[in-house]
């Protein structure tokens, strides 16, 4: 879920793994089956917050061992400081686990606690937000700083920013000890969640799942012209969904893709542009949406299979739109399929690796019966079994080190992220500033629904380009989504909106994180692959507002309302890509004034205002009844 760099360029670089990250990353582990599960060995359980601070106790020094200080830190070595803020932190969320009765029971979060105790609050926060600052870089620590100590002069803050002023030490202790800032709801998913899920994609991709998809998706897909673009495309897609961080899918499918997109005959800004597309849709992609879906599931109190469901038809849309571009620049630049002598067969490729498609089905199932926490590990399980029953699948005693060492990284990167994010949540929840900010927004508006999601749009955009996407998502839906909610759109379309918004900022210049990491790989040009991505993202930028004012795309109404609004929306893609890319399905080249029309019939169509609808297909088949005429006439053709 990172943004910002590949965390493997930053990492500590050791010749043999320290035996203390294997021992913390296994101690994760233990922590969370223990309580997701609802053990109680011994008569042994988790009382008030213990287990968050077990949690804390693992994940900060992970951050202190793997992340430098500094860039240009040896990265072979773990200096003395570090040595140091690890034992403070380790000790100190240790002590304040066994304590965890008395935290609560005595009220220490607010402002009883004995001096000690607040000194070992500051010192934990300041380790909290160095983590913070080692993982995610500057900006992100920066904005967590500011609302870590925003209830110190909350009540100096002019207007809508004005808030409850607290003093300095009640300020701390709230922010550690209480159950709104860093042990909060967010804390709390991450814990009962997230984890889970974070262990499962790497247990998936070592055990081979990756690389299952991948041929699948060639079997599948490799024969059609423009093949190796559409197997990027379905790949990022299901890789997207389980690692939740677009640089990371960048990375990982598109190391095989974008090499095999170039020789195949795309230009390479082509190449990596397609495949940032794919990488960034993959997070919003259904089941598992990269874990900022859970969050979702938790701010609205609904089950999280009914966001993953509300989700889908958007992603649909949204890869449909990216296939149908492929597809036509494929033929216009004459490109084939895959050999066939170069592809593994259907039978074969299923045969090897057919039990990875069950563990899928397995999670989805969980997921359904609402055993969202239990559901990765119940996946976890079948697939060590499947996976060792064959010798050339099982898993030797190095890989299950690396398997654990890897998740133990993975979850110290997203959890220090996450702990610093709490504080912001903490302090908006706290000073009372969250409570009155959505309406004030509604007033300034003067009850504008258009005018609040261009400047709700604007403001994720921004975020987007500084935080993670759960970052950006938890901030904004405090902030824009109940000001969105309030002028009566459907809940799920708002906060869905939010996350979309956000999201397309990793293709979107001139930042546009997942398409200069793809244009690196390239060798392409990035500005020139930013634009290209902007243009075949289209419908990225499109459908968050359609599903705002039509909540029949996210399957809100009626089946026969859903369904038309489904058909309109694919009605519109085709019309759009065919805009985008210049060329009508009979592969003609189009004018301006052909273009210009077949955008307008695109974005008619996702209106849900059954009349700009119809004028939209009228548009559109109108267009392509004359280009056909055209075709026959001798019109230039690609």
């Amino acid at each position: 879920m990172n943004k910002s760099i590949d965390t493997l360029s930053r990492t500590r670089e050791f010749s043999s793994t320290p035996g203390i990250a294997l021992v913390l990353s296994t101690l994760i582990i233990i922590y969370v089956i223990y309580k997701v599960f609802n053990l109680n060995f011994f008569g042994i359980s988790y009382k008030a917050a213990s287990y968050l601070f077990l949690l804390i106790n693992a994940i900060l020094p992970l951050v202190f061992i793997w992340f430098p200080a500094t860039k240009h830190e040896d990265k072979k070595t773990i200096p003395l400081y570090d040595w140091i803020i690890i034992i403070l932190v380790f000790s100190i969320s240790f002590y304040l686990s066994i304590n965890a009765i008395n935290i609560q029971n005595l009220g220490w979060s607010a402002g009883t606690a004995p001096w000690v105790v607040q000194v070992m609050c500051l010192i934990l926060l300041i380790a909290v937000l160095e983590a913070l600052r080692r993982v995610s870089g500057n900006i992100l620590f920066l904005i967590c700083l500011f609302f870590a100590s925003y209830p110190i002069f909350a009540g100096y803050m002019p207007g809508i920013l004005g808030g409850i002023r607290f003093p300095f030490w009640k300020t701390i202790t709230l922010h550690v000890l209480g159950g709104e800032s860093m042990l909060g709801m967010v804390t709390r998913i991450v814990g009962n969640i997230v984890i889970g899920y974070l262990l499962f994609g790497v247990v998936f991709t070592v055990t081979g799942g990756g690389k299952f998809f991948i041929e699948l998706a060639t079997c599948i897909l490799g024969k059609y012209r423009g093949g190796i673009a559409k197997v990027a495309v379905l790949s990022s897609a299901f890789f997207g969904s389980l690692s939740g961080s677009v640089v990371s899918n960048v990375i990982s499918t598109g190391s095989f893709t974008i090499p095999a997109m170039k020789k195949s005959g795309y230009p390479p800004y082509f190449s990596a542009a397609t495949e940032a597309v794919a990488s960034t849709g993959g997070v919003l992609m259904p089941p598992v949406m990269g874990s900022v879906g859970f969050f979702c599931a938790q701010f609205l109190g609904i089950p999280y299979y009914q966001v993953a469901l509300a989700a889908a038809i958007p992603s649909i849309c949204y890869y449909a739109s990216l296939f149908f571009q492929i597809d036509l620049m494929a033929a216009k630049m004459g490109l084939v399929g895959i050999e066939k002598a170069s592809q593994t067969s259907l039978k074969e490729t299923m045969k090897e690796g057919w039990y990875f498609i069950f563990v899928l089905f397995t999670l989805t199932f969980f997921i359904f019966q609402r055993q969202v926490a239990q559901a990765p590990f119940y996946a976890i399980a079948v697939l060590f079994i499947l996976s060792m029953m064959k010798k050339t699948t099982r898993l030797s005693i190095d890989s299950l080190r690396n398997m654990v060492i890897n998740s133990g990284k993975s979850i110290a990167e997203i959890g220090a992220i996450l702990l610093g994010i709490g504080f912001i949540v903490g302090s908006l929840s706290m000073t009372g500033v969250v409570s009155s900010f959505s309406y004030e927004i509604v007033t300034l508006a003067k009850n504008n629904l258009a005018l609040i999601l261009i400047f709700g749009a604007t403001a994720s955009f921004i975020l987007g380009t500084g935080m993670v996407d759960v970052a950006a998502y938890i901030f904004l839906s405090l902030a824009i989504a109940p000001a969105i909610i309030r002028l009566g759109v459907y809940p799920l379309a708002a906060h869905l909106f939010v996350i979309y918004t956000a999201m397309i900022s990793y293709i979107t210049p001139p930042v546009a994180l997942g398409a200069i990491t793809a244009a690196g790989m390239a060798g392409a040009n990035a500005t020139k692959t930013g634009f290209t991505a902007m243009k075949i993202g289209i419908v990225g930028y499109i459908i968050p507002f359609a599903f705002v004012f039509n909540p029949a795309l996210v399957g809100h109404g009626s089946f026969w309302k859903i369904l038309i609004s489904i058909i309109a929306a694919f009605l519109g893609i085709i019309f759009l890509s065919e805009s985008i890319q210049r060329c009508s399905l009979k592969l003609i080249k189009l004018y301006t004034f052909e273009r210009i029309t077949f955008f307008i019939s695109g974005l008619l169509l996702f209106f849900p205002i059954w009349q700009l609808q119809i004028i939209g297909v009228i548009l559109g088949i109108t267009m392509q009844i004359i280009l056909d005429y055209i075709k026959n006439n001798n019109r230039v053709k690609f």
